[in-house]
């Protein structure tokens, strides 16, 4: 195929118009075709710093590659005109530069194309690029290991903060029930009370580690009430009158 290289350092403000490397494209997994990468990029997209527009723009243009630009040896280019894009997007050409100047920043592509943004490409008559100027999605498949991996530990994540959520859930009930109990007995809960008050709340966007703390917390404030009430119980046993058996 006939591509243009450039070596370019990432260090540079400006993004030139030719970033490929030389390295041969590897390619994506044999069980892994354009569709399955969009729905990876939906997952994944805001964990690697993109928005909901980047990540609707990279889609598009996975969307203008065929399964075979993804085989070893080929080069998923999208060639269509910034024109046409802009168009079908119903955004600006200058917006078109700008999200992908975005993904190119993120890691995702780069550039195989004219300093004037010009593109465009050919196929033969079995669909293979015979030779392509525009973006180049090479480095996204190099990254799908990788955003996989993030997506499974982004999972897991997800499925510990909500266990945990649960935790914590169910044991703010356990010590408002041991609060009310309490002040049936007339016992002095109220340092407890504004310990209770004063647990963080929960958000979807509360940290893992800050979960645990607040778990922690309310687990420390069950314990307190715990040892209130069990010594309210055995105070109030030995304050009980012995009964005297009287057949003795």
């Amino acid at each position: 195929m006939n591509y243009q290289h450039k070596s370019y350092d990432r260090r540079d403000d400006v993004a030139p118009r030719g970033t490929q490397s030389e390295e041969f494209f590897e390619g994506l997994p044999e069980d892994v075709d354009t569709k399955a990468l969009m729905r990876l990029v939906r997952d994944v997209g805001p964990l690697i710093g993109l928005n909901g527009s980047d990540i609707q723009h990279l889609n598009y243009l996975i969307s203008h590659t065929r399964d075979l630009d993804w085989i070893p040896g080929a080069a998923p280019i999208v060639y269509r005109a910034v024109a046409s894009m802009a168009r079908d997007c119903y955004i600006t050409t200058r917006a078109i530069g700008l999200r992908e100047e975005k993904l190119w920043r993120a890691g995702v592509l780069q550039w195989n194309d004219f300093g004037n943004r010009r593109r465009h490409g050919h196929r033969d008559r079995k669909g293979r690029i015979v030779y392509a100027f525009g973006v180049d999605l090479s480095p996204l498949a190099s990254m799908y290991e990788y955003l996989v991996e993030l997506n499974e530990q982004h999972k897991a994540d997800m499925e510990a903060f909500t266990k945990t959520r649960y935790e914590v859930s169910a044991t703010r009930r356990r010590i408002m029930a041991k609060i009310r109990l309490a002040k049936e007995l007339k016992l002095d809960v109220e340092e407890i009370a504004e310990r209770f008050n004063d647990l963080p709340k929960i958000h979807a966007h509360t940290p893992g580690n800050s979960l645990y703390v607040i778990l922690e917390l309310a687990q420390n404030i069950v314990s307190s009430l715990s040892s209130l009430l069990e010594t309210a119980r055995e105070t109030s046993l030995a304050e009980k009158p012995e009964v005297v058996d009287k057949k003795k």
